[in-house]
């Protein structure tokens, strides 16, 4: 199944301003980081939860130890602001837009790729990406500070922030692939077999939390089929959209494969406001 191949990614949240822009890179650690923006609490009420959907659970391969139906870990983490599949178009159109960008050998130092596929939305993903936003609990990895807790983080921002984890990878590492600490996510982005994402963004408070911070802002994406084996090329080096597969054929402006019957992404980007974006 798709989602069993999913790889996990989480960004590093900054305060949106509209005179800011975030740091142009980051290096969380390990594979599965989970990586939350933290607000100040405040003494408003509480905001409501939303709930779990009831068909988390309903359809195979799901079980009770499928993160879809697991027991939420804390029973005071509260879901109060929920967003997936509302901002499907924006969120795949800047992953494509990368892909795109290393596809056709415009990322300094890395070769172009012969068999880059073009991602497509997957509402499977989004929902399991959602459940794992809903849990609250990971190994906590940088942590930002900011007064407003409802602050938008741009996803295009976040995306970038995953991309740019490529100053970090040896570019010898592209024909035989080997794990690189603090490049998990560029290597998803850059996996060129991988043709389906689903993405989510929460916002949590853990009113009983320890932490003087209690909100929790959580971007998560799943992507399938995951990054390559070790030892495998992450694409292969080649003038672009030289080696699709038989199925697809080549969208010469992005210089991404796509499926004959699936049209190619619009050349623009979508038009889309901070507050859709947040």
């Amino acid at each position: 199944m798709l989602w069993r191949r999913a790889w996990l990614l989480l960004s590093l949240l900054f305060p949106a301003q509209p005179q800011e822009q975030p740091s142009s890179s980051v290096r969380p650690g390990g594979p599965d980081l989970r990586l939350w923006q933290l607000a100040d609490a405040t003494t408003s009420p509480l905001p409501p939860n939303i709930p779990r959907p009831v068909d988390f659970c309903q359809k195979p391969p799901y079980n009770d130890s499928h993160v879809m139906c697991m027991t939420q870990p804390f029973t005071d983490c509260i879901t109060y602001f929920v967003n997936s599949t509302l901002l499907s178009e924006s969120v795949l159109w800047i992953h494509n837009h990368y892909k795109s960008h290393l596809a056709l050998g415009q990322l300094a130092d890395f070769p172009a790729a012969g068999n880059m596929l073009q991602l497509r939305w997957d509402d499977e993903l989004a929902r399991v990406a959602e459940a794992k936003a809903r849990l609250c609990a990971d190994e906590l990895g940088s942590l930002n500070k900011t007064d407003d807790e409802t602050a938008p983080v741009i996803w295009r921002f976040v995306v970038r922030d995953w991309f740019d984890q490529n100053i970090f990878f040896p570019k010898e590492h592209v024909a035989k692939f080997v794990e690189t600490s603090g490049t998990e996510q560029f290597v998803q982005l850059a996996a060129a077999d991988t043709y389906a994402v689903g993405c989510s963004y929460t916002r949590n408070i853990m009113p009983k939390t320890a932490l003087p911070q209690k909100y929790f802002h959580i971007y998560v994406c799943l992507y399938g089929p995951r990054a390559p084996l070790v030892g495998k090329p992450l694409y292969y080096a080649a003038p672009y959209c030289s080696l699709c597969p038989q199925d697809m054929i080549c969208d010469g402006p992005s210089g991404l494969c796509v499926l004959r019957s699936w049209k190619p992404a619009p050349p623009q980007a979508p038009a889309t406001t901070r507050a859709q974006e947040g």
